[in-house]
């Protein structure tokens, strides 16, 4: 690919760099860094660095003052250096756009691509900067089985909905109880809901307005493989407030705000093929649905009088 002479490329150079430097949310900026990979040292037009709850976040920026536009070869060579050195997030100004093929690669691996004139609106805190790996709960697969407490006389009339609060919660509050790991891992999730979990009894509200006491609770869900990446600057205004003054790792997005701003982020079939300049420091969030119309599966049981044994109520209304 023709290039221009080394004069014009030292001045692209300068160009991105007094833009870096002019913004509020640069920490360090390095000009022509050298950083150390597997193979030894590798070259870096410009290096950012940051901090963001005590962890520090490297941008690193690479300019191409081609005659024509960048094309994929480019990205694929980029990509290969972030990964050598474990960059946060890498970033290409090009002097003449991209061609439709690095366009495309650069949004699957999570690459910047930018003009000179528009740096300085890619360049937002370093908190908005940060890579953002959303799985979704799939609300037809939830199911909740309780057990009643030995006192309660007839749970008879009482009815499990996907509008139904269990001890004062609403189901979709209750999955923000699993454990957060596990949720951003796992398939399956099977939660027993404690009534330390919910501060107080576990219960369920009766037809007459009072309460049937519950001995245990469980909730179970599943979470499809798929991941959707993007940045933390893709939902500010959307889907979440972003506090910059609180380390948040973990975020619980409402999957119906997410719809707005879901087309700028890049689905991935599973967490491994992300890659891995995103998963190296990111926010972790799940999609959760405020309501639903319906859930997947409802058990009651509850012990026989005379026996102990516990036996199935079939709930009405579910």
């Amino acid at each position: 690919m023709a290039k221009k002479d080394g004069k014009s490329f030292e001045k692209l150079v300068g160009q991105v760099y007094e833009v870096i430097s002019a913004t509020d949310h640069a920490t360090i900026v390095g000009q022509d860094e050298q950083i150390e990979g597997p193979e030894g040292n590798r070259q870096f037009d410009v290096v950012l660095r940051s901090k963001v709850a005590g962890e520090e976040i490297v941008t690193i920026i690479e300019c191409k003052d081609y005659k024509r536009p960048v094309d994929v070869t480019v990205v694929d060579a980029f990509q290969s250096k972030l990964n050598d050195v474990n960059a946060n997030k890498g970033i290409i100004v090009s002097r003449n756009g991209f061609s439709g093929k690095a366009e495309r690669k650069a949004r699957r691996s999570g690459i910047t691509l930018c003009t000179v004139d528009e740096l300085s609106n890619k360049l937002e805190s370093p908190f908005a900067s940060l890579p953002v790996l959303c799985r979704r709960i799939d609300p037809g697969t939830i199911g909740i089985t309780v057990h009643f407490a030995d006192d309660t006389d007839s749970p008879d009339g009482i009815k499990i909905d996907a509008n139904s609060t269990v001890f004062g919660f609403g189901l979709m509050d209750l999955v923000r109880l699993a454990d957060f790991k596990d949720l951003m891992k796992s398939k399956k999730i099977k939660l027993n809901i404690t009534a330390e979990m919910v501060g107080g009894k576990l219960w369920l509200p009766t037809p007459n307005g009072g309460c049937a006491e519950i001995e245990e609770c469980i909730l179970d869900f599943e979470i499809p493989n798929d991941v959707l990446a993007g940045y933390a600057s893709d939902l500010t205004g959307t889907a979440i407030k972003i506090d910059e003054e609180k380390s948040i790792s973990e975020l619980f997005i409402d999957a119906q705000d997410f719809k707005s701003v879901s087309d700028r982020f890049q689905k991935y079939d599973s967490f491994d093929k992300v890659p891995q300049s995103l998963k190296r420091t990111h926010l972790a969030a799940v999609l959760v649905p405020k309501s639903v119309s319906n859930i997947g599966n409802v058990q009651m049981f509850g012990k026989h009088r005379d026996t102990g044994a516990w036996e199935q109520i079939q709930p009405r209304g579910s």
